[in-house]
């Protein structure tokens, strides 16, 4: 369990991991930063930009997404 403040009704046996954070968005970008990092530590990477465009050139998906705009 990932929380902001430590939880007062957690269940002591599940493991909580606790950021002692003020603000949602404090935990929110914390969360971020530990999932890309656990990406990078997997030997995986996360697509880039130009990446996903050029994978999804000429898919219907990308058609949709121009028509709605």
């Amino acid at each position: 369990m990932v929380s902001g403040q430590k939880s007062e009704i957690l269940n002591p046996e599940i493991f909580e991991m606790n950021y002692n954070c003020e603000y949602f968005h404090t935990v929110e970008v914390m969360c971020m930063i530990i999932f890309y990092d656990l990406i990078h530590q997997t030997n995986n990477k996360c697509p880039s930009i130009r990446g996903e465009k050029n994978r999804l050139k000429g898919s219907y998906l990308r058609e949709i997404k121009l028509n709605i705009l």
